[in-house]
């Protein structure tokens, strides 16, 4: 069976999307730890790879996805970012600290968002002199206004 693009296009008629035609080609369900196992892959690729948090909503991300699992579903971005921050932080902090001892010339840059609850989600990333971007810390201002001296706290701790 040749399939072409249009058998993998994703039908989006209001706020969901529907499935096309591999959804029913492949009715095998993902067990419940290939999905976290996917979407912890997933939330790491968004922060180690500094992609943009709006990437999630865009339809050619999600026929992407589809195309390579079509039983996935892509979590909603508002609850799924600050679910996995904290988890990953733990996880991360030590290593990446050890990582960068002795490297000078770093840069610390940051990208924010707003949740539908309100959350103001930061991610900090720190770029080499080689230009490769990590993760290097989060953070989520609940129920506060986030003015510069917020962040710029925020930042000072990130970057001790």
């Amino acid at each position: 069976m040749v399939m072409d693009s249009a058998d993998v296009k994703m039908v989006t008629n209001g706020p969901k999307a529907q499935r096309g035609i591999l959804t029913y080609l492949n009715p095998a369900k993902m067990s419940e730890n290939q999905k976290i196992k996917a979407e912890l892959l997933m939330f790491q690729m968004f922060l180690c790879c500094a992609l943009p948090w709006a990437l999630m909503d865009n339809e050619f991300f999600a026929n992407f996805i589809l195309a390579l699992a079509p039983n996935f579903v892509i979590p909603d971005r508002s609850s799924f970012f600050p679910k996995h921050l904290a988890q990953e932080i733990a996880v991360w902090g030590e290593k990446f600290k050890d990582f960068l001892k002795g490297k000078a010339h770093l840069t610390l840059s940051l990208d924010g968002w707003s949740t539908r609850a309100k959350e103001e989600v930061y991610t900090f990333h720190t770029t080499t002199p080689k230009r490769r971007s990590f993760f290097t810390d989060g953070y989520v201002f609940r129920g506060v206004s986030v003015t510069g001296d917020a962040l710029l706290s925020v930042a000072i701790k990130v970057s001790a």
